[in-house]
């Protein structure tokens, strides 16, 4: 009895220290992938976000690790085009690098929530972050950090009209640029304060520093070239000197290295020309920026350049030519408004879908628990067994075959053990896919015979998933097929994994495919079957699949 006690002390301490182990290694691989998302975020920001979806449990993490994580995960938000809205979770990682003095990431820190809550259009939240910013930046060397925090409030004092403010604080930005490595940042700071000159009517002090920003110019600034000479052209015919505003507008052109300033050039030069009473070549020039805002799908150049060649259509009673251009201007804008409304569902689903995820991290929570104390229970009843085995080996063995039968009883005869079953094959599934799958196999191997009567190693196999759902849901997945016979096999084997329960992330790794290209297929299930935007598509099947 008394070897019994101390080798159940033993078995005890040895099941603390692997649990504790478990945890410590998956905080220090949280520590890398924060680590390899930060190294490559500017260079790759999909893949950064690939390797951040990696942490499983963030509200779990450490307070350092969950702050750096939150300023990360906005970062590459913003680096990806997806709305930062909702990032509002940096206030926390604010509050803790205020607590450690850690005036780097603070001051990182404040400058994202700058940029969230200007996206959320509180401003006066915004100006307060941005400001913070500013001053917390101040501390450190970190000087590209003090000319973007400047940087970005000058830009929300310029969206106010506060032209004066703005150039104040381009300025400061401008200074702190020109002592980092990067000329284009200083030079495109001595844009945007030329810009502010001419919206607060200083054109001289602009046209200056325009031709400053031209001289300091690199060979390999190809991009701020064209945008310097357009607003030169701007400066110039606002000023009333129209042939140098050609000449600017036109060299602009010829130096643009893509069509993406096309409309908007066509534009001014079609102001140009209408300020020295040209009617004709403004004309001109305006059907071509209606067509290059057309190729570029611009709505709004589109608008407004429509707008105008309408009103001279009209003025000289070319009333076929004003229809086809109205025509065109429909076809055009009807076709940008499905492609919007198209992207508009999808960054809907994809909100939802992380929504669901959120609300799913606590589940998921409970159920890691239960994973540990399940093999806790199940090395104790182990030792167990090996202590006992020669006593009591005929007798458990045939409790162990009654208690099988009795369940195998149960669930031929009930419809929730159907369901606990399709539980555990998820959950033996999370197992096996999991990288530390091979800790699991023995475990998955003698589930898989006494659960599922299968005596071979267990690996996934979506039929058995597919005949519990058959069981469970009314014969689900024939009818899927029948009433949906134009889905690709993939496509049915997303809805069977969806309607068992498995969370975006799980089908993604069933299937060794990338969460994105996961909601892609979502997207086109959704379109092939027809399920209208306030529906979900199991929401959808199960009402269409009962009638």
């Amino acid at each position: 009895m008394e070897m019994s006690i101390n080798s159940c002390i033993y078995i005890y301490g040895f099941i603390a220290l692997l649990l504790f182990s478990l945890n410590s290694c998956t905080k220090k691989k949280a520590d890398e992938y924060i680590a390899m998302a930060t190294e490559v975020m500017y260079s790759n920001p999909d893949s950064a976000q690939f390797i951040l979806d990696h942490i499983d449990f963030p509200n779990k993490l450490t307070p350092l690790q969950y702050s750096e994580y939150l300023l990360v995960q906005s970062k590459i938000h913003r680096l990806t085009n997806v709305s930062i809205k909702n990032d509002t979770l940096l206030l926390k990682a604010i509050e803790y690098f205020k607590q450690t003095n850690n005036i780097q990431k603070l001051a990182e820190s404040y400058l994202e929530a700058g940029r969230v809550f200007e996206e959320k259009d509180s401003i006066t939240l915004a100006s307060t972050l941005y400001l913070n910013a500013f001053e917390t930046a101040l501390k450190t060397d970190d000087e590209r950090l003090k000319g973007f925090s400047a940087y970005d409030y000058a830009e929300l004092l310029e969206d106010q009209l506060k032209y004066s403010d703005a150039i104040f604080w381009f300025n400061k930005a401008k200074k702190h640029f020109s002592k980092t490595n990067s000329k284009s940042l200083r030079i495109n700071t001595l844009r945007k304060i030329a810009d502010n000159y001419v919206l607060n009517d200083s054109i001289d002090q602009a046209i200056i520093i325009y031709e400053q920003s031209l001289k300091e110019l690199s060979k390999n600034s190809v991009s701020l070239k064209p945008l310097i000479l357009k607003n030169m052209a701007v400066a110039y015919n606002k000023k009333g000197e129209q042939e140098k505003a050609k000449f600017y507008i036109k060299k602009s052109i010829s130096s643009s290295p893509n069509n993406d300033l096309y409309p908007i050039q066509h534009l001014i030069l079609s102001d140009i020309f209408r300020a020295q009473n040209q009617i004709d070549s403004a004309d001109y020039y305006q059907v071509y920026a209606f067509k290059y805002a057309t190729e570029l799908h611009d709505p709004s150049l589109m608008y407004f350049a429509y707008n105008t060649r309408l009103d001279r259509t009209l003025r000289k009673s070319r009333y076929l030519e004003a229809r086809y251009d109205y025509w065109l201007y429909r076809h055009n804008t009807d076709s940008i408004s499905q492609k919007q409304k198209y992207q508009t569902l999808r960054n809907i689903e994809s909100l939802y879908n992380q929504e669901k995820i959120k609300r799913k991290e606590q589940e998921l929570i409970v159920q890691k628990q239960r994973f540990y104390f399940l093999i806790t229970l199940i090395i104790l009843v182990g030792f167990a067994f090996f202590i006992f085995y020669y006593k009591r080996k005929h007798k458990q063995i045939k409790y162990l075959h009654s208690d099988i039968e009795k369940k195998e009883e149960v669930i031929d005869s009930t419809k929730s053990v159907l369901i606990e079953k399709l539980n555990i094959y998820k959950k033996m599934t999370t197992w096996y896919f999991s990288s530390q799958r091979s800790k699991y196999e023995k475990l998955l191997n003698e589930s898989n015979k006494l659960i599922f009567e299968d005596n071979n190693e267990f690996t996934f196999n979506i039929e058995v998933v597919s005949d519990l759902i058959d069981s469970i849901y009314d014969k689900f997945v024939e009818k899927l097929k029948s009433t949906f016979p134009e889905l690709t096999e993939i496509e049915f084997q997303i809805c069977i994994l969806s309607k068992a329960g498995f969370n975006v992330n799980e089908i993604a790794e069933i299937l060794n495919k990338s969460t994105h290209t996961i909601y892609k297929y979502n997207s086109h299930i959704r379109k092939k079957i027809g399920v209208p935007e306030n529906k979900h598509i199991l929401d959808y099947l199960d009402l269409v699949l009962q009638k």
